[in-house]
């Protein structure tokens, strides 16, 4: 939807009526958000729309970030990522593995092979709809990469097979930049091509973009200065590989590599998988015992 840059061919301000029924649309859609939420987002007197050349609409508050937009002109709602950090449980949501996020961040939409299934089984998604808003996440990470609308139903969705979201608006897309380029905590920033997995939920807009892990020589010889006691336990364990390592913690929850559990070594290898071999959008969809067969035993 955002892939393009895009003007804004004209604006103006919300009549009362505008935007009592604009509050009740958001309000059916997002359960999650309440009425006082929404009037803080959107007061009256300074709610505006600002009209795309891309037909879509932009709703926002004065001269700040815009809040909602509607794809199409047509009463298709969503909320821009800047809403979405605000509230990242205001809606329903979708939780991919973190090397999934580089194809959804370069502009593809959801393939429900990468989508991970609830502790609960399929019945932790929910009612699924066609046409359904929900919210992309990754796994370790408490903010939303991206937003869309399903394109399956119930049935179709369990079997997880196929292509399950068209993506409206993600990260990193001309829209996040009209905004502002904020980015929630360092695992928006630490890597160029995927999201990884940060549990920082402290930001708030204003916020200075957290800082990511340095990597230049310089950084790394100041690194390997500091005192041992600080780098590292007493007792020497086998690292942690960096495959899986995010700004925030490692996988297996940040235990050495022998303590991992199986379902740790499955999340390593899932990831390796899309790290190393299937690194081409073209290979998906594919086959679950495909994925563990070819590609994730020889991870």
């Amino acid at each position: 939807m955002f892939k393009k840059q895009f003007a804004a061919q004209g604006q103006n301000l919300l009549s009362k009526k505008d935007l009592k029924t604009l509050k009740g649309q958001l309000s059916e859609l997002f359960p999650g958000l309440d009425e006082k939420t929404i009037d803080v987002l959107l007061p009256e007197g300074q709610a505006k729309v600002v009209k795309l050349d891309n037909r879509c609409l932009l709703y926002s508050a004065g001269d700040a970030a815009p809040v909602f937009f509607d794809a199409e002109g047509r009463g298709e709602l969503y909320p821009t990522m800047h809403t979405l950090w605000l509230h990242p449980n205001m809606m329903l949501e979708l939780t991919i593995h973190p090397p999934v996020s580089k194809f959804v961040l370069n502009g593809a939409d959801l393939m429900l092979p990468g989508v991970l299934v609830p502790a609960n089984g399929v019945a932790g998604f929910g009612t699924v709809t066609k046409g359904q808003p929900r919210c992309i996440k990754i796994e370790g990470n408490p903010y939303p990469i991206a937003v869309g609308k399903m394109l399956v139903n119930q049935s179709t969705m369990e079997k997880l097979k196929g292509k399950g979201m068209e993506v409206m608006h993600v990260y990193k897309d001309t829209l996040w930049g009209f905004c502002g380029k904020a980015v929630p905590n360092a695992g928006f920033s630490e890597m160029e091509d995927e999201v990884t997995p940060c549990n920082d939920n402290s930001w708030k807009p204003g916020d200075a973009a957290p800082a990511a892990k340095a990597s230049t020589p310089a950084a790394e010889d100041a690194s390997s200065a500091e005192p041992a006691a600080a780098a590292a336990p007493a007792t020497s364990a086998p690292a942690v590989p960096s495959a899986v390592r995010g700004s925030c913690g490692a996988a297996g929850g940040g235990r050495a590599a022998d303590d991992w559990t199986q379902d740790d070594l499955l999340d390593f290898t899932f990831m390796q998988a899309f790290k190393l071999s299937l690194t081409d959008e073209k290979a998906l969809p594919i086959e679950a015992s495909d994925l563990y067969d070819k590609h994730m035993k020889t991870a």
